[in-house]
Parts: C-alpha cells; sequence; structure tokens
C-alpha cells in the first residue's frame, strides 16, 4: 500500500487542528500525520511544507499531501486522491475538491485559473454539478494539495522566497514547467473552514507579507517565456487543434522568425506542440529558435527526433548540422551537411562552415573546394576569397 505523509502547517487554532487530525484517523487510506508547529517560532507557510516535503523524501513516501489545519477530509478522499495519481502517472501535482465546511453545496475550489496579480479559484455548487469533472489546471490551491515524491527529486521543493501564499502556483509552474502535469482531481472532496489564518481580518503586517510575495512572484515569472507558456489553461484529455488552424500558426510563426520576432514565433510553435508534439515543421522552427539564441544542443536533440520521423527531409538535416557545428561536433555536422546537398540544398553558409569542419579534420583540399564553391554562388564574398589567397592562391585564380 502506498505510504502517504500529510504535511500540516500549524499556528494558534488547536481546535482546527484537532478536527484535521480526527479526520485523516477515519481516513479509508492509511495516512500518517506530519504537524508542524508555527507557534513559537512562525516559519511560514512555504518553509513548514518544505520540513515536511522533506521529511517525506526521507522515509521514502509516494505521496505526501500538503493540508492546511482548516481542511478537513472526507472519509475516502486520500484513498480517492491516490486512485487519481496511479492512473496519472505524469500527475506531480493534484488539487482536491474542495467544498465549504460550512456550506458543503458551495464549491470553493475546483482548479485554479490566473495566479497574478490575485489567484483565481473556479467555484460553483455541488446540487448544479459545477467542476464535476477531473482536468489539467494552470495551478491548484495549496490548502489541499496532493504532491507525487518522485517529482521532487526533478522539481525541487518549494521556493522558501515565499512566506505565506503564492508558493503553491509557483511549485505547480514549476512542475509543468519540467514536463510534469497538474491536475483538478474531482473525485476526492474535502472541507474547507472558513476560518482560515489568510481569511481573518488581515494586520498590515499580514498584508506586507502577501504583497512582498506577489512581487516575489512577478519578479520570477511575469513576462517570461515560462509565464507566456504556463499561465495558460492546459489541454483536456484529446483537445485537438483543426489541420487548417495548425497550418495557419505554423505560417505565422514562419513569418515570425524570419522577421527576427523570436518570442512570437516560439510562442506559436510552443502552443503547436502542446496538441501535436510530432509535428515536424513546429520542431524544426522551434529548433531554429534555440540555435539562434544560443542553445545548439537543445536544438541537436528536437532534430535527432524530428529526423527519425521524418529521414527524409533536407531542411532538419541542414538545421541538425548547423546545431551540431556549432556544439563542435565536426564528424556528425559534416554527414549533415552532406546529406541536406544530397537533397538539393546548397547556400554559401553551408559550405563556409563545411570548409570549416575539413580544416579541423586535416582536409586542406576539400576546404579549399568548398571557398571555391562559396565564390561560385556568391562572387563578392569576401571571407572566401580571403581564404583562398591566404591559401596561397594568385587573384586570378581565386
Amino acid at each position: 500500500m502506498d505510504k502517504i505523509l500529510a504535511i500540516i502547517p500549524f499556528y494558534k487554532r488547536s481546535d482546527q487542528l484537532e478536527q484535521c487530525l480526527a479526520a485523516l484517523a477515519a481516513s479509508t487510506h492509511p495516512i500518517e500525520a506530519f504537524v508542524v508547529d508555527n507557534n513559537t517560532e512562525n516559519k511560514g507557510f512555504t518553509k513548514a511544507c518544505n520540513l515536511g516535503l522533506r521529511e517525506s523524501m526521507r522515509r521514502g513516501h509516494t505521496y505526501a499531501i500538503l493540508l492546511n489545519q482548516d481542511c478537513y477530509v472526507s472519509q475516502d478522499a486520500v484513498e480517492k486522491a491516490v486512485a487519481f495519481m496511479r492512473s496519472h502517472p505524469r500527475c506531480a501535482v493534484a488539487g482536491p475538491k474542495q467544498l465549504s465546511a460550512e456550506d458543503p453545496d458551495l464549491i470553493v475550489h475546483g482548479g485554479c485559473t490566473e495566479a497574478f496579480p490575485v489567484g483565481q479559484h473556479l467555484t460553483g455548487r455541488a446540487s448544479r454539478k459545477d467542476c464535476a469533472v477531473s482536468r489539467p489546471m494552470p495551478w491548484v490551491n495549496g490548502a489541499c494539495m496532493v504532491v507525487r515524491v518522485d517529482a521532487l527529486y526533478e522539481t525541487g521543493l518549494m521556493d522558501e522566497g515565499f512566506f505565506l501564499i503564492a508558493s503553491d502556483a509557483d511549485f505547480c509552474f514549476a512542475a509543468r514547467q519540467r514536463g510534469w502535469e497538474v491536475w483538478y482531481c474531482a473525485e476526492s472532496v474535502v472541507f474547507h473552514e472558513g476560518g482560515g489564518v489568510s481569511s481573518k481580518q488581515p494586520t498590515l503586517d499580514l498584508v506586507a507579507y502577501f504583497n512582498a510575495d506577489q512581487l516575489h512572484f512577478r519578479d520570477k515569472w511575469v513576462g517570461s517565456m515560462g509565464w507566456e507558456c504556463l499561465q495558460k489553461a492546459p489541454l483536456a484529455p484529446g483537445e485537438k487543434l483543426a489541420e487548417e488552424k495548425v497550418r495557419g500558426l505554423l505560417e505565422t510563426a514562419f513569418r515570425h522568425f524570419q522577421k527576427s520576432e523570436l518570442r512570437e514565433a516560439e510562442l506559436i510553435v510552443r502552443r503547436i506542440l502542446d496538441f501535436e508534439p510530432e509535428n515536424s515543421t513546429a520542431l524544426l522552427i522551434l529548433a531554429r529558435i534555440y540555435i539562434d539564441i544560443g542553445a545548439p544542443a537543445a536544438a541537436a536533440r528536437i532534430l535527432l527526433a524530428a529526423i527519425k520521423a521524418s529521414p527524409d527531409c533536407a531542411q532538419t538535416h541542414l538545421a541538425l548540422a548547423d546545431a551540431l557545428f556549432f556544439c563542435q561536433a565536426s564528424e556528425q555536422s559534416a554527414f549533415h551537411y552532406q546529406r541536406a546537398r544530397s537533397f538539393g540544398i546548397q547556400s554559401p553558409e553551408m559550405s563556409m562552415n563545411l570548409a570549416t569542419v575539413f580544416l579541423q579534420q586535416g582536409k586542406r583540399e576539400q576546404a579549399i573546394g568548398e571557398w571555391r564553391l562559396v565564390l561560385k554562388m556568391d562572387p563578392a564574398h569576401a571571407e572566401a576569397r580571403h581564404n583562398l589567397r591566404e591559401s596561397g592562391f594568385a587573384e586570378a585564380d581565386v
């Protein structure tokens, strides 16, 4: 049976803690409680959660549940959450449905959408069957959050730059940035009391903590490429784009790329790849962007996968050759340049790169042949002319 640790930051309200622990004790799935006492020294929500997450890793637990002291699990909530995590092996974080403890028909959390400047929860009424379907989300609320412990070795712990709020959204964004999934889990239900620390009449100090956390989130995410991609709602299972729509998006992305508007191009191709992870044109544009921003090894990995799917694509061989050239993998780059040439591609830049590779391999005659080829394509090419002169050729021969 999966071992689970419930991590409960405890501050002041012992009546809430007692009720929280009683609910865990009645769970149909066994669960250990790990209470972090914040009364003597208030470490804040995030540091308290990390103490428990470290403990769950140390003890070898399969899952950890971050749980507010004012959240009370229903009897089968943990059992259903575990079943959900088992059936979604790429889910790093799941947020159960939260019902109001005072009004159990009121859904106070059915997943989260916007994270900045304030967090937005999907809400509704259970009697209307609102929020009735589990689905991927940009983030879920940390008042009750199920965490796959194995994912922590990739994503890291929560960012302790956050004291109280926004660390849940940040944690979910970081997991999704690493290729993990975040889901709202409608099957698992907890009851959230309205008397939590953050919902009381705020003091000036508490508002200052809120503001500091908001600003830390803004500085870390807002305006970044990650923010642009991750703030959008993830795809529902099976969601597709029409072929005509994909074609239009690819044309727009290519126009942006040609104008060196790399950010705009990347956002479009990333969105296409959300729907069609093996779209060869989108992968080629993304790889070209990576080469242009100085990440050729990342581009090479993308292109090697693309060539397996489409071994006769000349442009993919050319892009891979360029990526390998900038990685200083000379033999491999020469092979793919020559493959691109066999499909009819030729350019001065390609021949200049091949000449450099041949020189590195001690093949001077072949390098000279490439410089001569450059001058046939572009008689005014100064570097090729200079290289031939340095190799001992007279101006007339050049």
